[in-house]
């Protein structure tokens, strides 16, 4: 198992939901759909990240020494043991920068919970995306600087908009979580067709479809439509509308 949706989708299974919800003080629902909002738009800016000259070199500097992969052979142990949020969150000012309360503003948003949790969730899936990250970039032969996690993080986005990869990985959750149904993918695919491909003109059929958790993923895809307007509430759009420039 090599590709980045894979390990993510193997992290983020069994009981990886129910760990995150307990810590979080909510629903497996809830935290199923609070996570399809957060991982977008944090493998959103760290794709934005890698194709930097110099952030995209501290981002693989920091995996090749720093996350290897080990986190995920405990990944409950390591949500539940209290260190995570601490790992994640000097991880998160590294890759949202002065913009991280923002980040977890508009996840929130988008994720239907208070900006504490959203900025808690963040921090969680911080160290295990990074985690993913430096296990596939082994699986696929350690060879490659920034431009290779460039590559990884495209095609798990990429792959996203025809309904695999990340939309996939996703949809594991949002069944997992028992809000799921494969209409709420259809949302789910609305926001990642936008990372890469610019306003889908389905997203008004997909959120009639959607259950409630894919239907707060909707909005944030047409937060990436939009033109990214200043503050916390359009960060996550900013995050969208680079990417889909960069196509």
């Amino acid at each position: 198992m090599s590709g980045l949706e894979e390990i993510l989708g193997s992290a983020l299974g069994g009981n990886t939901v129910s760990t995150i919800a307990s810590q979080l003080g909510m629903s497996n629902e809830g935290a199923s759909s609070a996570i399809s909002a957060a991982l977008p738009a944090l493998l959103g800016q760290l794709k934005i990240n890698s194709e930097d000259p110099e952030k995209g070199q501290a981002l693989h500097d920091a995996i090749e020494s720093d996350h290897g992969g080990a986190v995920l052979d405990d990944v409950n142990g390591f949500l539940g043991g209290g260190m995570a949020e601490a790992v994640g969150g000097k991880i998160l000012g590294h890759v949202f920068g002065g913009q991280k309360d923002a980040a977890a503003a508009s996840v929130a948003k988008s994720g239907g919970i208070d900006a504490g949790k959203a900025m808690q969730l963040l921090a969680m899936l911080a160290p295990v995306v990074l985690g993913a990250m430096g296990r596939a970039k082994k699986g696929q032969g350690g060879s490659g600087g920034a431009g290779a996690l460039s590559g990884m993080l495209g095609g798990i986005l990429g792959g996203a908009a025809g309904g695999g990869a990340l939309a996939s990985v996703l949809g594991g959750l949002l069944g997992g979580g028992g809000g799921g149904s494969s209409g709420g993918l259809g949302g789910l695919g609305n926001i990642l067709s936008d990372v890469v491909g610019g306003a889908s003109n389905t997203a008004t059929d997909a959120a009639s479809q959607a259950t409630t958790a894919a239907a707060t993923a909707t909005n944030t895809a047409q937060a990436g439509a939009a033109k990214a307007k200043s503050g916390a509430g359009g960060l996550l759009g900013k995050i969208l509308g680079q990417l889909t420039r960069k196509k």
